[in-house]
């Protein structure tokens, strides 16, 4: 009796679920994942690896927009470390700028959210005021777009006729 239940066992994972569904539950989990993820990888590419790359490719042309680019390899590179003496301090001030920007940012930020996640008396007042310009700002999206899409909306008066109204339950026949 103790021998076929170890075979059960052994045939089937420890949650019970046969070994090969746990697999192709597992591959289908993957592919959910990855189908989620890529509409922000390409966004990612079209956005910020594409231009990145784009501008590393142009670095090693000369190019001005009115004739056709000409490669002149690592010239651009040599003539900005050695030849231009603003380069270094316009270095510098790029990265005395982001310390002192992005550092009490962070902090003030972490501050906040520690300031928003204690127990304390008028709490409550302190995350409202804290979130009220995420509140404002949807609102003052719903206004304007119902100024803009209802029967006597700007984009009905300018276009001379009625074709979109929002406050009106939509026809089902």
């Amino acid at each position: 009796m103790s021998g076929t239940w170890l075979r059960r066992i052994a045939r089937r994972g420890h949650h019970g679920v046969p070994l090969t569904a746990r697999g192709t539950l597992a591959r289908k989990r993957e592919r959910a994942g990855w189908a989620f993820v890529a509409p922000n990888v390409g966004a990612v590419v079209v956005f910020l690896l594409f231009p990145l790359g784009f501008s590393l490719y142009l670095s090693f042309h000369s190019w001005d927009l009115f004739r056709p680019m000409r490669f002149v390899g690592v010239a651009n590179y040599q003539r900005l470390f050695g030849a231009d003496p603003l380069f270094l301090i316009a270095l510098r001030n790029s990265a005395v700028f982001t310390v002192l920007t992005l550092v009490p940012t962070v902090l003030f930020g972490l501050a906040i959210a520690a300031a928003l996640n204690r127990k304390l008396a008028g709490i409550g007042v302190f995350r409202t005021v804290a979130f009220l310009p995420l509140v404002a700002s949807t609102v003052a999206m719903a206004v304007v777009w119902r100024f803009i899409f209802t029967e006597d909306g700007v984009l009905n008066i300018g276009l001379g006729v009625s074709l979109i109204n929002i406050s009106e339950a939509p026809r089902t026949d």
